[in-house]
């Protein structure tokens, strides 16, 4: 496609779609677009106005009257459990129902440390987290939340992690070996 504002030849993916028409494409490219959207005439009205005195206003009162509304509608759908299954679905390939059964087939507890999660969001007490592979996708098992930063940490390299044991057995104290020992 050719673009109306530098007038080259560009492939049609550097062309962005009609968020309307999905069919039809903006006839300038994606360079092009962000280069005017930093002039004062790219940035838009709305924009413009939010950051008006008037705007902030109106835009504070519109949070105020919907805070209630969207409180409602997260305990409505996020206890349910279909935001949940929503997210293991589209990350995991997972549903809840397989989320449920590998929790308790590993007892509730993480499959590295066998502790119940103790992390907490939002005053409540985390779901185990899933633990994949990221290459592949595999769903390898439920992890507490220490361990699965832990593995993420070492970015899933075995020898990392080989390493990090050598060395926290070089340096552990005497009353750590005699506990190990007995």
């Amino acid at each position: 496609m050719l673009c109306n504002k530098c007038e080259k030849e560009q492939p049609e993916t550097e062309f962005y779609l009609k968020w309307k028409d999905k069919d039809i494409r903006h006839k300038i490219c994606r360079t092009c677009k962000k280069e005017w959207a930093q002039t004062p005439h790219g940035r838009s009205k709305r924009h413009k106005y939010n950051a008006s005195k008037k705007g902030k206003k109106s835009v504070a009162k519109y949070r105020k009257e919907t805070s209630q509304k969207r409180k409602d509608w997260y305990r409505k759908y996020a206890d349910s459990g279909r935001q949940r299954d929503i997210k293991l679905r589209s990350c995991y390939d997972i549903t809840l129902d397989d989320y449920k059964k590998m929790f308790s087939q590993q007892k509730g507890v993480c499959a590295i440390c066998g502790e119940p999660e103790t992390a907490k969001w939002a005053g409540k007490i985390k779901p185990l987290s899933v633990d994949h592979n990221h290459d592949t996708g595999d769903v390898r098992a439920l992890l507490c939340f220490k361990c699965n930063m832990g593995i993420s940490q070492f970015r899933e390299n075995i020898t990392y992690m080989a390493n990090a044991i050598a060395y926290i057995e070089k340096y552990k104290s005497p009353a750590e070996a005699i506990g190990n020992a007995v």
